[in-house]
């Protein structure tokens, strides 16, 4: 009599598929899904998971040779985002890129933030990059330094016209002309980040005009869901264009010196508005803060920083308390009128808090932090350093929230970075050396030097 046992196929059906179609499913998995589910089903498997045509996301930071990474890209046909940090060869990386790879949706250069050092980058080399990626969605070229900014501004998104994101964070040489040339070539951008924190001699960074911001929120109103911009030189004008980007989920206005309260507030007519940055708001009062925090459209905000203003005090942050419950992440640095019972107000009305930062601000505020283990059981990071002192003991006053972290330092630029970076599951990907070599070192480096070889270790990025 024959048992169900018999009835059983000794390979399974998926494995009497040739390694060319295994290899097109496999594309389609995440790069720790190849690595840490599909390499243990079985030795052929294994195998297959190291095949080069699965090099999907790659990034590499300043220790690896040119050479090396020449080599990986020439074996990454079906390579579809790349990321460059620190690295002095980026001309030589994108000239691979225009032979190599043609399949690539981001591209991302930058250099560190710590150093004064800008990317240099060839506009020829690049543009021609850009010429051969097609499916290009996503650009982003950070403190990057052109030799000729103005053809770059102008021709970039003629040549990658499928751009959703765009990238230009702290680039001197976007000023007013390059980004009206810059806009007037772009279509359907979606996010579009071009605020800049550099310095220049009468310690500003250097204005825009009206003029391109209107034309840019005019053309991109209908398309744009995340705007980081200068606000310095811009007048009370241009703000019934950026409140016309009814799309808006994410708005940073920097440095908005010159924006009044009448049409400041015309932020809260925005629908759909999640995260809200605004720095050195000069000319905004507290009866204008007061008015567009009571909004209902305010009530939806997930993350809200107001940077160094003057006129924030516990008035505002009781009306933030009760009318921006939702808020996951609220930043108040350098806003100095905020005292012990503003504070307690947002420690216990702010309950979904995972971020709070008091960086630069009275020391009286401590006297509420006891309240934090009580009313903000979910807070991840907590910042503060206040400008005078304070008797407070916070050594050991939130010794029973194990997954919070306290600090007494604190970049803007923090700001700008989170959504990008907490939104980041890194696996790292083996691509040279036997797993044997890797395992030790997968939770504690990038890219290692033994024995004076370059050990290439390239990890991929699952993001949310």
């Amino acid at each position: 009599m024959m048992s169900q046992y018999d009835l059983v196929p000794s390979e399974t059906e998926i494995d009497l598929l040739p390694d060319e179609i295994l290899l097109h499913i496999f594309s389609y998995l995440t790069v720790p899904d190849i690595k840490w589910k599909v390499a243990l089903v079985s030795r052929r498997w294994n195998a297959l998971s190291k095949n080069d045509s699965l090099i999907t996301d790659l990034e590499f930071g300043p220790n690896l040779s040119t050479e090396v990474i020449i080599a990986v890209l020439r074996s990454a046909s079906n390579l579809r985002s790349l990321r460059l940090y620190s690295r002095r060869d980026a001309n030589e990386v994108l000239g691979e890129v225009a032979v190599s790879n043609n399949k690539l949706v981001t591209l991302k250069i930058s250099s560190q933030r710590e150093s004064s050092r800008m990317a240099d980058i060839s506009t020829e080399t690049v543009l021609q990059a850009l010429r051969s990626c097609p499916k290009l969605n996503k650009l982003v070229l950070k403190r990057a330094n052109f030799d000729r900014p103005e053809q770059f501004f102008k021709e970039f998104a003629t040549v990658s016209p499928k751009l959703k994101k765009v990238n230009f964070n702290h680039n001197i040489q976007l000023g007013t002309e390059a980004l009206h040339d810059m806009v007037e070539a772009l279509s359907n951008v979606e996010d579009l980040r071009i605020y800049c924190l550099y310095f220049n001699r009468i310690g500003s960074v250097t204005p825009y005009q009206n003029a391109p911001v209107t034309l840019l929120t005019t053309k991109l109103g209908s398309t744009l869901t995340v705007l980081k911009l200068n606000m310095l030189g811009l007048t009370d004008s241009v703000m019934p264009f950026v409140s016309g980007c009814v799309l808006l989920r994410v708005l940073h206005l920097y440095r908005l010196i010159s924006i009044n309260d009448e049409s400041f507030i015309l932020v809260g007519r925005l629908p759909f508005l999640e995260k809200l940055v605004v720095t050195v708001p000069r000319a905004i009062t507290a009866a204008g803060w007061a008015e567009l925090l009571s909004m209902d459209n305010m009530a939806q905000l997930k993350l809200l920083t107001i940077s160094n203003s003057s006129v924030v005090d516990d008035n505002i942050l009781r009306i933030i308390a009760t009318k921006n419950k939702e808020l996951v992440s609220l930043g108040l640095p350098g806003c100095r009128k905020i005292s012990v019972s503003g504070a307690t107000a947002v420690i216990q009305g702010c309950r979904k808090l995972k971020s709070l930062n008091f960086f630069s601000t009275r020391g009286c505020i401590a006297d509420s932090f006891h309240l934090i283990p009580v009313y903000l059981t979910d807070l991840e990071l907590l910042i503060y350093k206040p400008v005078d002192k304070h008797s407070i003991d916070l050594a050991n006053l939130f010794t029973g929230m194990e997954n919070l972290t306290f600090s007494t330092s604190y970049s803007l630029l923090e700001d700008f970075q989170s959504e990008e970076h907490n939104s980041m599951c890194r696996q790292y990907f083996r691509i040279i050396l036997p797993s044997w070599i890797i395992w030790p070192l997968r939770s504690s480096v990038r890219f290692a030097t033994c024995y004076g070889e370059e050990l290439a270790i390239i990890f991929g990025v699952l993001r949310d």
